[in-house]
């Protein structure tokens, strides 16, 4: 799993969050992509909650890409309980002060992947959350190969 803290904008195009959050989901998706063993339908793209925004932001991004986004599943961590994928691309808001429930919808994502997870965690807002970020990362580790950038 891979994580990163970017800012997410209030509103899609409002900074560069949302570019990097852009870069960083096209990325991972043809990262997971480069070996002949999954085509973009094996990938779940799970988010934290319901957000209409954050959703079509998905899609809009991939269809960019040419990816035919009625075969990518793009659905909330909560409404994949008996899901699986081959791999899993995570968009997790995290927010300060409820590390437990950060930390349980983490793993229940993480556990919707068979064999490959991708894990992106941004915040919104100006605020900095990086001791926050690490200490989750520090749970995370015996469940997961974490990568900090």
């Amino acid at each position: 799993s891979s994580g990163i803290n970017a800012e997410w904008p209030l509103r899609p195009g409002e900074n560069d969050g949302y570019t990097l959050i852009k870069d960083v989901l096209i990325n991972e998706f043809k990262m997971l992509l480069k070996g002949d063993d999954l085509d973009y339908s094996d990938i779940g793209i799970l988010v934290k909650r319901t957000d209409t925004e954050i959703e079509q932001f998905i899609a809009k991004t991939l269809s960019s890409e040419g990816y035919d986004t009625n075969k990518i599943s793009i659905c909330t961590s909560y409404e994949s309980f008996s899901s699986e994928w081959p791999a899993v691309i995570v968009l997790h808001e995290v927010r300060v002060g409820l590390l437990s429930w950060n930390l349980s919808e983490l793993y229940l994502a993480i556990s919707r992947a068979r064999v490959k997870c991708s894990v992106v965690l941004y915040t919104r807002g100006k605020i900095n959350y990086t001791g926050y970020i690490h200490e989750l990362l520090d749970l995370l580790e015996p469940i997961a190969h974490v990568i900090r950038h």
